[in-house]
């Protein structure tokens, strides 16, 4: 069960840095006439949110687990806080 939880956080993760990728280019210009893009911003806000919600999660199992799951937890409180700023960019785009 700890690996199936890991590797799909891992896995949901680096999805996240891909659409990252893919929303870079854009600007706030762009969302203002163009529905679908809306929508997609809204989906990958939602994306994000569910990824900073399962690393608390992995948090909580690491808080009761094993010293094993407390040593696969270390690098999700990086990846959250990185995930923090992405989602402010995704909110909030460039002018």
């Amino acid at each position: 069960m700890t690996f199936f939880i890991y590797t799909s956080f891992y896995c949901l993760v680096i999805i996240g840095f891909f659409i990252r990728y893919r929303f870079s280019r854009l600007i706030a210009k762009g969302y203002q006439n163009n529905k679908i893009l809306n929508r997609k911003r809204r989906l990958v806000i939602f994306y994000y949110y569910i990824i900073l919600f399962y690393s608390a999660y992995i948090f909580v199992l690491a808080k009761d687990g094993d010293l094993t799951n407390r040593v696969l937890a270390i690098p999700i409180f990086p990846i959250a806080i990185l995930y923090i700023f992405l989602l402010s960019f995704i909110e909030s785009p460039y002018k």
